[in-house]
């Protein structure tokens, strides 16, 4: 489920003016990463001794490579470098930069309550 204008604008995209029942295949490519881009302001070194803290089930033998879960999130995050006191953490998306290819099927279409609109006017 989604409201157009929510989730970005790839979704817009590929369902604007499609009919209930309706199929569409959609790949989005590095002009469009549906995961985003890599950054290097997503690799973190971490203190060894915070690790605990922040990552669900770590591994006794933790090594360069290693796929770790954040607490609560929703994918790993990799170790790329490791020393005696920190860890490096790439947290960028597994599939960053990734050429994605799905199938859209447009299942049903409720107009949202004026209660729940936002209308945004533009005064200059």
């Amino acid at each position: 489920d989604f409201v157009i204008g929510d989730e970005g604008s790839w979704v817009d995209e590929v369902t604007l003016g499609m009919a209930i029942g309706e199929s569409r295949d959609l790949t989005l490519g590095k002009d469009k990463p549906i995961y985003g881009s890599w950054t290097q302001e997503r690799v973190m070194k971490i203190p060894l001794a915070q690790l605990k803290y922040r990552f669900d089930q770590l591994p006794s033998d933790l090594k360069v490579g290693a796929e770790i879960w954040p607490i609560g999130g929703e994918f790993p995050m990799v170790v790329v470098d490791l020393n005696p006191t920190e860890a490096t953490i790439d947290t960028n998306h597994p599939l960053v930069d990734t050429v994605v290819t799905m199938s859209v099927k447009l299942v049903g279409l409720e107009e949202l309550p004026e209660s729940e609109r936002v209308v945004i006017k533009r005064i200059s």
